[in-house]
């Protein structure tokens, strides 16, 4: 399961793979088994012994998440926290995971899969992954374009994630060559539909406001599932729709230039407003969602 040329890895490669397969082997106190690791390496591959993710789960097969580490360097130039947000599908931390994704997708007990990856501002690294977990860290989700497999891709600190997977059910000890409670994965939306209530219209006519008004009250009103990906928290208690025009109008079906016209027509009206002074942040203006 490593993503390079198991015998012209780079010593940074190495080195990131070996510290986070530590990091599993600590969090679920397997350390002790560290040299059944590092035998298995040299068994299948000769040379010096080191730890890597192929290594591990020969050790540990029914491990609930199917884990990649892959290194690269100056990865905040290259990628800005903003970038995550604005244009995560085409940043190559995307085509990264997309590639993992390809080699494991078809695991047999439809396993997550995740790939670990060093991160400006994140302690230790992050993992990109597309398992359905509420680890109640600070995180990223992503919709792939036009809601294909693997659906949806979160990233979230890696330290924090096999924390939250340590606390379930799964024991090298109980498991006897069987996958126990497999981790759910995101699945397609099921719905996706936009509901027109009648103050809506007798307020905005049926225009591209309306149908903008809508969508914004679906997502705002959302407390789980698909819409969550456009929830920002600006302050404790205070959450905005963070979307940019081009999302919009893939959600919407409206134009781009469309959804930039209803937007000024909600603003001029009182309905919204930008706290952040961007285009990127909306909040719905409470007076409004009362009249729903």
């Amino acid at each position: 399961m490593s993503v390079y040329d198991i015998n012209d890895p780079s010593r940074a490669q190495i080195r990131f793979e070996d510290e986070r397969v530590k990091m599993v082997l600590t969090r679920f106190k397997l350390f002790y088994r560290i040299r059944e690791v590092l035998a298995d390496f040299q068994t299948l591959n000769g040379g010096k012994a080191r730890l890597t993710f192929d290594s591990f789960f020969h050790v540990f097969p029914t491990f609930p998440v199917l884990l990649e580490a892959r290194y690269r360097g100056n990865v905040a130039e290259a990628c800005r926290p903003v970038d995550l947000f604005r244009r995560f599908s085409e940043m190559f931390l995307f085509q990264y995971f997309l590639e993992a994704y390809t080699r494991h997708v078809a695991d047999p007990d439809g396993r997550p899969i995740g790939l670990v990856v060093p991160f400006d501002g994140y302690r230790r690294s992050m993992i990109v992954h597309n398992a359905a977990l509420d680890t109640r860290a600070t995180k990223m989700t992503y919709p792939v374009p036009d809601d294909k497999p693997p659906y949806r891709v979160t990233v979230e600190p890696f330290g924090v994630f096999i924390k939250h997977l340590a606390k379930g059910k799964w024991s090298p000890n109980l498991s006897h060559g069987r996958i126990i409670a497999p981790q759910k994965v995101q699945e397609a939306q099921v719905s996706r539909d936009i509901s027109f209530a009648p103050w809506m219209v007798k307020m905005l006519g049926t225009g591209p406001a309306l149908v903008l008004y809508a969508w914004l009250h679906k997502v705002m009103g959302s407390s789980s599932g698909y819409d969550r990906v456009y929830i920002h928290k600006l302050t404790e208690g205070e959450r905005c729709v963070s979307a940019t025009h081009e999302q919009i109008a893939a959600e919407t079906g409206l134009a781009v230039r469309k959804v930039k016209r209803g937007m000024s027509v909600l603003r001029t009206a009182g309905l919204i407003e930008n706290p952040s002074g961007g285009r990127s942040f909306i909040r719905l203006i409470s007076v409004a969602l009362a009249n729903g």
